[in-house]
């Protein structure tokens, strides 16, 4: 039709919400000792390959919230029980935004059991996420543990106490 379309220089800019993560309902705290999983069980979702820390895992994942009662290093032991099972540990931390992949804090992503110790905030929100890893079709129970510095004077701040529905009684006051 005889129109001409100009050349000339352009941008586009495009800015996207953090993806967000899917935490399951499942909740662990410093007390939390072999507390049995399998990557069979019902709440695990397939929406992330990546955290922003360690390789990719295009496994299913299963993620327990975790608010710290401590400052100070947390452990995270994920204990597997078959050596052919590939499951993969994250920490993500909650900076405000709740949970997205993007707020990594740490990976461990090896054949065996996976242990990953990091420095919490009293108070903070992390999400401790279990991946099935890059194995297809990987399969398996595992076991996970915290571990935390004991917190000072028995027990977090009265006000930490109160949002996190602690009572008197549970540090012995």
């Amino acid at each position: 039709d005889g129109a001409s379309v100009g050349a000339g220089g352009y941008t586009i800019s495009v800015t996207c919400a953090p993806l967000e993560c899917i935490p399951s309902a499942a909740t662990i705290d410093c007390a939390t000792s072999g507390l049995a999983g399998s990557n069979t069980q019902d709440g695990w979702t397939d929406a992330h390959d990546s955290y922003g820390c360690g390789g990719d895992t295009p496994g299913r994942e299963f993620m327990y919230t975790f608010v710290s009662t401590v400052d100070g290093d947390v452990t995270v032991t994920l204990d597997i029980g078959d050596p052919r099972t590939d499951l993969d540990l994250f920490i993500l931390e909650d900076t405000g935004a709740g949970c997205t992949v993007g707020n990594c804090v740490k990976a461990s992503m090896t054949r065996l059991d996976e242990i990953l110790s990091f420095e919490a905030s009293i108070g903070t929100t992390y999400y401790v996420v279990v991946d099935r890893g890059g194995v297809p079709g990987s399969r398996g129970d595992y076991a996970i543990t915290v571990e935390c510095d004991a917190p000072p004077d028995g027990g977090p701040p009265d006000d930490l106490r109160h949002r996190l529905g602690y009572l008197p009684q549970d540090f012995g006051v």
